[in-house]
């Protein structure tokens, strides 16, 4: 019996040991030198969302009752319980006197509560049904979009009217995502409309990279969950398409070497962003350079800042060259579990399921449609938290920069940053720290942080998609305006057509304005052009707000090239219109207009020029070396006119 009884003693140390190690691997708490793993984002839901009714919660409507002014809180709250109503005074300080007051009842119950309540109490001046009020923009017909919540602390639906991330490829480095299909599988109903590019699967060896787990779809539906198809939710770069690299295995972890492998593959494919949703405590050398090559590339990195409600790094998220995403949660505070610290780059909705701020009857997670993890084959919507849902938003935002040829990581990273919301930061005298973790819906966490820990926590703020899209469209343009603008003067007055100046003001206007267009496009088009959802209307608007120097992003989806973006289209204009004064002169324009357009580029660099080896210090020099060689042969074109147009 001893004997037997040492045996079941070993076989449990076993066991026991087999269970540890397995925690281990899969936790994205614990030291491993080998292993990256994705960020722990827990669905905390009792049960699946299959569809708008089981994200309802109990239907309720909301009362809007003004009391007469010179009502005390005191009267109002007595005649209020005779109403048999619990309701709250509207706080804000301008109104606080109006007897505003407001409670939930039964969902379509106002209409009878008001003849009842007017025809009783004569101290109840009106009684209306409280609605939602909503700038005028585009909306999809998506519906479950009213409970993403997610992409209104965004400001996703503004950003909707410039851009839906039309040419960017994003690639996702995760446990797959399910869009294809074979015998057994089908992919989710809302990616079906998903553009998508060839991927690999480095987990099995294979084109086809299937998602066992449900989390890489489910961050694949942020980026860009097909929009506007009547069908479940929305994705944030909808336009977008989508290169599917699976490093994770099903219960979610997956070796480091993969992980390397993935960004390798994505920034050789043609990906012009990558969002990693998954970390470690560990980084390495060979991932630096991974991330590093793809950033030489032309390829934006994103990662999840991690999960531990620590403060301390997670990788990739940490190396150099990757953008450091946290977490917020529904009332703008990062969430407990987002890790923080000097490496944070930027904040965006991660979600936190122990919370429900906005009263909808369900946790405030993330939502997207995805694969269940114990059954790949079945499909849900599914609320999820962590960093890891938060990366994705970045990653759409910056598919949605791309549109616009800005992708140049310097660049895209810049506009990110540009325009986040700062809302929490104390800029005046420092806040109190305690307390900033409290998980119930009575945050009493500081609404404010001074600037050291706000920036660890949320970097540059929350992204702002409307923000950082009008910053990639219009800080471009404007620069090259202002140098089309002034290298006309300086030509004008080098070339001393006084007579021109004065005389001839037709010809002067034409140069002017084509060199405005040469240079920056109309580059105003998309805040004027309604219908940006419209794809017809989108590529035209985009063709005609685009530099023609930079239409190779637009009509092939590439980069900067020599062909375009270079001094061979301009100095063809100058040559073929010599000897025609109109068209002289408005080739002329072009042709400095597109000078500017490469001093432009030589300053801001706004995609990385492709076909030239030498990176960035090559590219400025051969984008000014053009516009000197531009310039000088449109003076000598202008020089050899000295006899001025007279006016009609």
């Amino acid at each position: 019996m001893s004997e037997k009884k040492s045996k079941m003693l070993k076989l449990a140390v076993v066991m026991i040991a087999m269970l540890v190690l397995q925690w281990g691997l899969t936790s994205c708490d614990r030291d491993s030198t080998d292993h990256l793993y994705h960020e722990c984002d827990a669905e905390v839901t009792t049960t699946n969302i299959v569809g708008a009714h089981d994200l309802a919660g109990e239907a309720q409507d909301v009362i809007l009752v003004d009391f007469d002014d010179d009502l005390s809180h005191t009267e109002v709250m007595v005649i209020s319980e005779a109403m048999g109503l619990d309701l709250q005074p509207h706080t804000s300080e301008p109104i606080i006197d109006r007897n505003l007051y407001l409670g939930r009842v039964p969902e379509g119950a106002v209409p009878k509560m008001r003849s009842h309540i007017l025809a009783h109490f004569d101290s109840v001046q009106s009684v209306d049904e409280e609605h939602m009020v909503k700038a005028l923009l585009w909306e999809s017909n998506d519906p479950l979009r009213q409970f993403q919540w997610h992409f209104d602390q965004i400001s996703l639906g503004e950003a909707w009217t410039m851009s839906t991330g039309r040419g960017s490829v994003v690639a996702v480095i995760d446990s797959g995502i399910a869009l294809d299909h074979d015998s057994l599988r089908d992919p989710v109903q809302d990616l079906e409309g998903t553009a998508r590019v060839e991927g690999y699967d480095f987990v099995d060896n294979s084109t086809f990279a299937w998602d066992g787990g449900g989390h890489g779809t489910h961050v694949a539906g942020t980026i860009a969950q097909t929009t506007d198809n009547k069908y479940g939710g929305a994705g944030v770069a909808y336009g977008a398409k989508l290169m599917n690299v699976r490093v994770l295995n099903s219960q979610g972890s997956g070796t480091s070497a993969n992980v390397i492998a993935g960004i390798y593959f994505a920034a050789d494919h043609g990906a012009n962003v990558i969002n990693m949703s998954l970390g470690s405590p560990h980084g390495s050398d060979a991932e630096q350079e991974a991330v590093s090559y793809a950033r030489r590339n032309g390829v934006t990195v994103v990662a999840a800042a991690g999960n531990s409600g620590k403060r301390q790094p997670s990788y990739p998220a940490a190396l150099e060259d990757v953008f450091s995403v946290s977490a917020t949660q529904y009332d703008g505070h990062t969430t407990p579990y987002s890790q923080w610290g000097p490496k944070v780059d930027i904040a965006a909705p991660g979600g936190n399921t122990k919370l429900d701020q906005n009263k909808d009857g369900k946790p405030d997670g993330v939502l997207q449609e995805t694969v269940k993890s114990q059954a790949p084959t079945e499909h849900m919507f599914a609320l999820y938290q962590g960093t890891s849902m938060a990366a994705p938003h970045v990653a759409g935002v910056a598919a949605l920069i791309n549109q616009w040829g800005v992708t140049h990581p310097d660049r895209v990273e810049m506009y990110l940053a540009r325009g986040a919301d700062e809302t929490r930061l104390h800029k005046d005298e420092p806040s109190k720290e305690s307390n900033f973790f409290k998980l119930d819906d009575k945050d009493e966490r500081p609404s404010t942080l001074p600037e050291k820990e706000f920036r660890e926590r949320y970097g540059a703020g929350i992204i702002q998609a409307d923000n950082a899209v009008t910053a990639a469209i219009m800080g471009p343009g404007l620069l090259r305006l202002l140098l089309a603008l002034g290298l006309s003067c300086l030509l004008f007055v080098l070339v001393r057509q006084e007579s021109l100046l004065e005389a001839n003001t037709k010809l002067l206007g034409t140069f002017v304005i084509s060199a405005i267009v040469g240079s920056a496009g109309l580059f105003f088009l998309p805040f004027l052009v309604p219908g940006m959802e419209v794809p017809a209307i989108a590529f035209a608007v985009h063709l005609a707000a685009t530099p023609m120097l930079a239409w190779d992003w637009v009509l092939l989806g590439i980069g900067q090239t020599p062909l375009l973006a270079s001094a061979l289209i301009p100095l063809g204009l100058v040559v073929l219109a010599h000897h025609l004064k109109f068209v002289k002169y408005l080739c002329a324009g072009l042709a400095v207009g597109m000078a500017a357009f490469l001093l432009g580029e030589m300053i801001l660099l706004t995609s990385p020029l492709l076909w030239i080896p030498g990176g960035d210090v090559v590219a400025r020099v051969f984008y000014l070396l053009n516009a000197v060689v531009v310039l000088a042969a449109t003076f000598l074109s202008l020089s050899g006119d000295t006899e001025p147009v007279p006016e009609d």
